[in-house]
């Protein structure tokens, strides 16, 4: 099954970063069953949206410059249809800070469990509910669903790689963006389409 997948709407909150999603993510992703072994395996492409502009000072650097955060895919996809993990990773830019500053990494990923139903995350959060799925048509030979995906429950880890002209700031991008953030202190809501199509279609 190949899944094309476009998160829509919602909002994701890690640590005291927030960030309500407007521009389009898209995903795209097939669940492959081996015939002989019935090894379920999945092939997974990249994530592709616009870079989140933030100020520099959100991230503890220092102000009038832009830093840039881009969410990255780090392994660990798996579908229980209507629940799916992912792990990611999210990429901070620009102020100097040169490609390595991320907040997760593939060894070390933000784990996200998310569901279409409620969720039982520890506090300080309270349950959120999602919105199944519902058939909203068909693409050429796609069926197409809307649902909303949740998750409160999940820990965000530490930035690392973070460097402007050779400092280490890892730190003061720690200590602005309260990261690493404890389980039951985050969210991702995710709104978006996604268009399913059997490989043997393809």
């Amino acid at each position: 099954m190949c899944y094309d997948q476009v998160v829509v709407g919602g909002r994701i909150q890690i640590g005291r970063l927030s960030h309500e999603i407007t521009d389009p993510i898209k995903f795209t992703y097939a669940e492959v069953t081996q015939f002989l072994s019935g090894e379920r395996q999945y092939l997974v492409g990249p994530l592709h949206t616009k870079k989140v502009a933030l100020p520099s000072e959100a991230i503890g650097l220092p102000p009038g410059k832009e830093v840039f955060a881009a969410p990255e895919y780090a392994g660990g996809l798996t579908i229980n249809f209507p629940n799916m993990t992912i792990g990611l990773k999210i990429r901070l830019s620009g102020a100097g800070l040169g490609g390595s500053c991320v907040i997760g990494s593939d060894e070390d990923p933000i784990p996200l469990s998310m569901t279409t139903g409620t969720t039982s995350p520890p506090p300080p959060n309270t349950p959120i509910t999602g919105v199944p799925f519902t058939t909203v048509g068909k693409v050429g030979g796609a069926n197409v669903f809307s649902a909303t995906h949740v998750d409160n429950a999940f820990l965000a880890p530490a930035a690392r790689g973070c460097e402007q002209a050779g400092v280490n700031v890892d730190a003061l991008v720690n200590s602005a963006t309260g990261l690493p953030s404890p389980a039951g202190a985050n969210t991702v809501v995710l709104d978006h389409y996604i268009a399913l199509l059997p490989i043997n279609n393809l």
